[in-house]
């Protein structure tokens, strides 16, 4: 009996794919979608920040270091169910904590944590509801597809919020690189990279067929990768 953990060599295969995919295929599919929305997720804190979080939240230590950097890497493989279920739970207590009414009853962090919690993202699923263990478990197993691919379509009834949130997103980022977008010579360069990053600094709205065409050049424009400029600023927004 072959007892050997998920094949290094699988292809990677969706959802859009049942019944023709092997687990191995399905699972290195959410290996992969996993660790980008994993990236953003767990880039908003230190790994000490999220493991005191989710004690504080769990009860006991059940996310640990090298989970943590196993999922951002890739190169965690057949994650145990104890993990998958705490990674659930502590991402709806976070949603609660920050106010989803989709997040349900349950926990939620520690209000003497808040700079831990306060603002943070959480992991949404296909529907832009908040994962739980279910839903991670099914994003990881590859049973549900999460949209990771950088692809999204913003309407024109979304326009003003998406412009909103993407002129906060880049004033935030780029104040992180200490890059002054005041400087006239400093703007000059990123309008270069980003025609409509000027009008979303500065509070504009833009429209949407160009918020859609112009995303990846935002991306370049903060130093970001593309999934995070949607998982964060826009997929809220749109796949609510």
């Amino acid at each position: 009996m072959n007892r050997m953990p998920t094949r290094n060599d699988a292809v990677a295969k969706g959802p859009s794919e049942a019944g023709k995919a092997l687990p191995s295929e399905s699972v290195a599919f959410g290996r992969l979608q996993f660790t980008r929305k994993w990236r953003v997720f767990a880039g908003q804190f230190s790994q000490p920040q999220l493991m005191k979080l989710a004690f504080s939240v769990l009860g006991e230590q059940a996310i640990h270091s090298s989970q943590i950097h196993g999922f951002s890497s890739g190169k965690l493989r057949d994650p145990a169910p104890k993990v998958l279920l705490s990674i659930g739970l502590l991402n709806l207590a976070i949603a609660r904590s920050n106010g989803s009414k989709d997040a349900g009853e349950g926990p939620s962090c520690p209000q003497n944590l808040a700079p831990l919690w306060e603002g943070k993202k959480w992991l949404l699923d296909d529907t832009g509801a908040p994962m739980g263990p279910v839903e991670v478990f099914l994003a990881v197993t590859g049973q549900i597809d999460l949209n990771t691919d950088g692809s999204v379509e913003i309407s024109p009834d979304h326009q003003a919020a998406v412009s909103k949130s993407l002129g906060k997103y880049a004033r935030t980022k780029l104040m992180e690189q200490s890059i002054d977008f005041m400087d006239g010579e400093e703007m000059a360069g990123l309008m270069e990279i980003c025609p409509i990053i000027e009008d979303l600094i500065y509070g504009k709205e833009v429209n949407a067929a160009q918020l859609t065409d112009h995303l990846p050049d935002l991306a370049m424009a903060c130093e970001v990768d593309l999934e995070e400029v949607v998982d964060f600023a826009v997929s809220p927004i749109v796949r609510q």
